[in-house]
């Protein structure tokens, strides 16, 4: 069974951000995850933040090149 999840504008948003030097691919982001698990035990990254001040919400520290890589491989069911 395969599973996919539309991150389209999110992987758009992240790789402008790195595009444009706002942060580097080997930095980490805080990732929020839906609330929900959508398939097993997943959780889909619904939105990041750059530091703890303006994240307001529970969040996962991870390297801007995991979360590009994660949705990226879920994403590329659905294209």
């Amino acid at each position: 069974m395969n599973f996919s999840y539309d991150y389209e504008e999110l992987l758009d948003e992240l790789r402008g951000d790195v595009y444009e030097g706002l942060i580097g691919i080997t930095e980490n982001i805080l990732v929020v995850r839906a609330e929900k698990m959508v398939y097993l035990k997943y959780r889909p990254i619904i939105d990041y933040y750059y530091d703890r001040a303006s994240c307001l919400e529970p969040a996962e520290t991870i390297s801007v090149a995991d979360a590009l890589k994660e949705m990226t491989h879920h994403n590329r069911i659905i294209r």
